[in-house]
């Protein structure tokens, strides 16, 4: 397992998501990057960028911060770094990703439903980069997965039997069930099917695929199909034929 980057607001999830990276990394070395993000400040004032490049986090921040030093210090194979961001761009993104050897991202839930500006262009940049994408659902406690369920987008090229050689066997699931996710398809009727699958199949992990498209700055987002299920989803970037 390469290195793990877990985007963060720093609350109690962030937990849960490094306990899942030092799950995944299975003995091997593995370094586990924190990314908390911050907006530019919008002046040209270098007094003001000095008082604000500041690190402020709030007394409960700090002490996840601590607990998350603490879980990665248990296993020596395991570090926990934290990385502070002024912005983010797709370029610096890229390249951030490379540097770091970065093999899978994480997604807290508090993360991926925060109002910051800065934290939502993020998940936009993230969504076209090529590494796995696991993002996390509430009060979900697991930190290994055993049965996976592949929801196969219509228009993908990637079937059940490709999701392996993606991986590269960093992942020990194995996939026990799929099912077909057509957009026209009504999903009201699909949901109450795929729970029946999801509960007689013990299933702990959905996996889809993404394909890279046009960041588009919106402040709306779309709300998930796979959010009915209440179950981590590892979205996987299709390959380019």
């Amino acid at each position: 397992m390469k290195n793990v980057l877990i985007p963060t607001t720093l609350l109690q999830d962030t937990l849960q998501a490094v306990k899942i990276a030092m799950a995944q990394a299975e003995g091997e070395n593995c370094s586990i990057i924190l990314l908390f993000l911050k907006d530019t400040p919008d002046t040209a004032s270098a007094a003001f960028w000095l008082r604000d490049m500041q690190t402020e986090l709030t007394p409960l921040q700090e002490e996840i911060l601590d607990k998350c030093q603490e879980l990665a210090a248990s296993l020596p194979n395991c570090s926990l770094k934290i990385q502070y961001q002024y912005g983010l761009t797709s370029p610096l993104l890229r390249n951030f990703l490379e540097n770091k050897s970065i093999g899978l991202i994480i997604l807290p839930e508090t993360f991926t439903k925060s109002e910051r500006e800065i934290n939502r262009h993020s998940l936009r940049l993230l969504a076209n980069c090529k590494c796995p994408i696991l993002q996390l659902a509430t009060d979900y406690e697991e930190h290994r997965f055993a049965k996976a369920l592949y929801l196969e987008n219509e228009d993908s090229n990637v079937r059940a039997k490709d999701v392996p050689k993606m991986l590269n066997g960093h992942f020990s699931f194995r996939i026990v069930s799929q099912a077909k996710v057509i957009k026209t398809e009504n999903h009201e009727e699909m949901t109450p099917v795929l729970l029946e699958t999801i509960y007689k199949n013990g299933i702990d992990l959905l996996i889809e695929t993404r394909k890279p498209g046009k960041i588009r700055l919106t402040k709306k987002t779309k709300k998930s199909f796979n959010e009915h299920f209440g179950l981590p989803v590892l979205s996987l970037c299709e390959p380019v034929y």
